[in-house]
């Protein structure tokens, strides 16, 4: 609940956004999943109903994540555009597979059992923040020249790690 408020922000400052709107869109990511836990906890009606409440305040983020992040955007020069389109996407993207393995899991039709869900979750939370560091860490010239380098350079590399 506190980590991808976080990257929503950052996402809203890679387009450009200003504060009263990035803030609004970590607020709906946080309420997302502090609701999406209540119904997973609850039972019958309540379930249901905390899913749809949950389910409004994703629809409400992927707004901001495709309309005013994506507006505001425009006026940003061209890499840091582009930067926010392949992070945003790649994490918009990967949220829409939430709601449905919320649906097909355990706390509700129980169609994937917990471990099912578990490894479909983690692989999600994985891919997610593993591919959106990459893509930041990539932008900012973290790997240049890593790929390049020769095989002694890797040797030395790592007999130094090991002192």
């Amino acid at each position: 609940a506190l980590t991808t408020p976080a990257l929503v922000a950052v996402i809203g400052i890679l387009a450009g956004a200003n504060r009263r709107v990035i803030v609004a869109a970590a607020v709906a990511d946080f309420l997302m999943i502090a609701v999406g836990y209540g119904a997973s906890v609850a039972s019958g009606a309540l379930k249901w109903a905390g899913f749809a409440v949950s389910t409004a305040f994703f629809i409400v983020l992927a707004y901001y994540l495709f309309v005013p992040f994506a507006r505001v955007s425009t006026a940003e020069p061209f890499e840091k555009r582009a930067l926010f389109e392949k992070v945003r996407n790649l994490t918009g993207v990967l949220w829409f597979v939430y709601p449905a393995v919320w649906i097909f899991g355990p706390s509700a039709l129980d169609v994937m059992g917990v471990t099912a869900t578990a490894a479909v979750v983690t692989y999600l939370d994985v891919t997610a923040k593993t591919g959106y560091t990459l893509i930041l860490a990539s932008s900012q010239g973290m790997f240049d020249g890593v790929l390049s380098r020769s095989a002694d350079d890797a040797t030395q590399l790592l007999s130094e790690a090991d002192d």
